[in-house]
């Protein structure tokens, strides 16, 4: 990057600046104090970039005006920053990193606090519109995980990374495609990242977690389970860390199959009531056929039905919502066929 730079000052090339919150730029100082530290800088010497011109081009890009950048950058957010460039602009701040402009029926999330996994987000949407393009609202959106899960979407490609799990806005987002019964695909982008078990939540109480759209708090139980559902889907493996574009682009056109494989409504859907509902066709399957011969409309006798069986009681004595058995009964008058 610092022989870019310096070529670009070398020859007069125009540079704009975008700045991203609490990193500084390199100046003179940078150059004088790390020249032991970073021996590559010989290898640019070697290469004709001399150590005076260095000194000078740093400096001048650090004295430039900037382009105040977010550190969570949503595909709203680049849309807004392109924009601003193609009008010449070298100096202000995004305006805006909301929700997408179009209504996506997929959309990419990642770890808010993770430059490489934002990153990551970004790569992998620009490997994804050839494949996508042939439909606006299937090319992916980027989202800012501070604004959850728009209406609209029907897929998911959740970027993992060491410790997204735990930062609550992102688990957040996926509880809430899990409760609205979006299809997830893990892409894994990181090669520290573990699938998460008990032990990502240790330190994490039940009222710290995100809560269900209708207010009511959430079990470390469903979170688990949620999780669990979401990886049985095999993920995919995108690392643009240390992947050749060539991979990456191999790599987003297998992502691209499988979103496309993916049922709206599919059979891994990971709302606890429906993964009560597999559980449920598998212990009883002449209950099943029962709630599905019965008129849906008919609640009181469906739960109580389903209230009462054994395999209901003890699985699900804790769940937090006193109406699990109707929402176990929703699932399968839509859903008992994929069991």
């Amino acid at each position: 990057c610092i022989g870019e730079m310096t070529t670009a000052f070398v020859n007069a090339v125009e540079g704009v600046v975008l700045a991203l919150p609490g990193i500084p730029l390199l100046g003179r100082d940078f150059v004088m104090s790390e020249e032991v530290m970073i021996p590559d800088l010989e290898f640019l010497v070697d290469h004709g970039v001399q150590m005076d011109d260095i000194r000078k081009a740093l400096p001048a890009f650090s004295a430039k005006s900037k382009i105040h950048v977010p550190l969570e950058l949503s595909s709203q957010g680049c849309e807004n920053l392109a924009g601003m460039l193609i009008k010449g602009a070298t100096n202000g701040a995004v305006s805006s990193n909301g929700w997408p402009a179009r209504s996506p029926k997929t959309v990419i999330i990642a770890d808010s606090a993770s430059l490489e996994a934002n990153a990551a987000a970004h790569i992998l949407q620009m490997c994804l519109v050839p494949h996508t393009c042939h439909d606006a609202e299937m090319i992916p959106q980027v989202l800012a995980a501070s604004h959850g899960i728009p209406e609209s979407v029907e897929k998911v490609l959740m970027i993992c990374t060491a410790g997204c799990i735990a930062q609550m806005d992102y688990l957040g987002n996926i509880l809430q495609a899990s409760e609205r019964h979006v299809r997830v695909l893990p892409a894994i982008a990181d090669a520290d990242f573990r699938v998460p078990a008990r032990e990502t939540f240790e330190g994490i109480g039940a009222a710290e977690l995100p809560r269900r759209s209708n207010g009511e708090p959430r079990s470390m139980e469903e979170v688990a389970q949620v999780l669990a559902a979401i990886f049985k889907e095999i993920a995919v493996s995108f690392s643009p860390k240390t992947a050749t574009t060539t991979v990456l682009e191999a790599t987003a056109a297998r992502a691209a199959q499988r979103l496309a494989s993916l049922r709206t409504h599919g059979s891994h859907l990971t709302d606890p009531a429906l993964l009560g509902a597999r559980s449920l066709s598998m212990a009883c399957p002449c209950l099943v056929q029962d709630v599905k011969d019965k008129d849906v409309n008919d609640k009181d006798s469906l739960e109580e039905d389903v209230a009462c069986t054994t395999p209901v009681k003890s699985s699900w004595r804790d769940w937090p919502n006193e109406h699990f058995a109707l929402d176990v009964v929703g699932a399968i008058a839509n859903y008992g066929d994929e069991y």
